[in-house]
């Protein structure tokens, strides 16, 4: 009997987690997310952020205006490099869901989509967790069907979302802009040229200061 107690003993032993992090982990889920699938708010944009782009790829009009919200409204740089919004443009303006839908159909009638590529850089909720933004790098190229001039939607855009009951809309939406950035090495980080030139300059000044201590200037 001594025996066999000390081999049931072992077995069970051996059935615990071996990871020190893994019983604690186990325990929380078990107690707090029963039933519940274990989503973030991040999890939630970047999902918006795919539907939006399933929605390109399908050419589906009704899906991409289900992703607004009604007070919604769209200002467009006329160019890439127009960073200064003084010179922007309004051919969307408030949302209109009959008016934005009739107008996509009439692009996927007239073009043929190339491709359609899209990276998320950033998300970023609010402390309140009911606003977010995601930053995303678009290049999506559509063909006219009757002469194959060229459509081409290519910068990156800050795409605002605002949580209405358990849902996300999308509330606001910056126009595609270029962007002179170098991506540090760090997913969702960028450093454009004027943050680079600012943050060498004071490096420079440090690394002076440090000389001047060390030679007791």
């Amino acid at each position: 009997m001594i025996r066999e107690n000390l081999k049931t003993a072992a077995r069970l032993t051996r059935a615990q987690p071996t990871d020190a992090c893994a019983a604690p982990l186990n325990a929380q889920s078990s107690a707090s997310t029963i039933g519940k699938p274990d989503v973030t708010a991040e999890h939630e944009i970047q999902a918006m952020v795919d539907r939006e782009t399933a929605a390109w790829d399908r050419q589906d009009a009704e899906a991409l205006v289900d992703l607004f919200h009604p007070d919604m409204v769209w200002p467009w740089p006329p160019h890439g490099h127009a960073h200064d919004p003084a010179e922007w443009v309004f051919p969307q303006g408030r949302y209109d869901r009959g008016r934005w839908k009739a107008g996509w159909e009439e692009l996927f009638r007239t073009h043929e989509l190339v491709h359609n590529l899209r990276r998320t850089v950033r998300i970023v909720i609010s402390q309140e967790g009911d606003g977010a933004f995601a930053v995303v790098d678009v290049d999506t190229l559509w063909r006219r069907r009757a002469d194959g001039k060229a459509n081409h939607w290519k910068g990156t855009a800050c795409k605002g979302y605002t949580k209405v009951g358990d849902r996300w809309l999308l509330i606001f939406h910056t126009g595609l802009l270029q962007y002179a950035t170098q991506r540090d090495g760090r997913a969702g980080q960028t450093a454009p040229v004027a943050c680079r030139r600012l943050a060498g300059h004071e490096s420079g000044k440090r690394s002076l200061k440090r000389r001047n201590q060390r030679s007791g200037r």
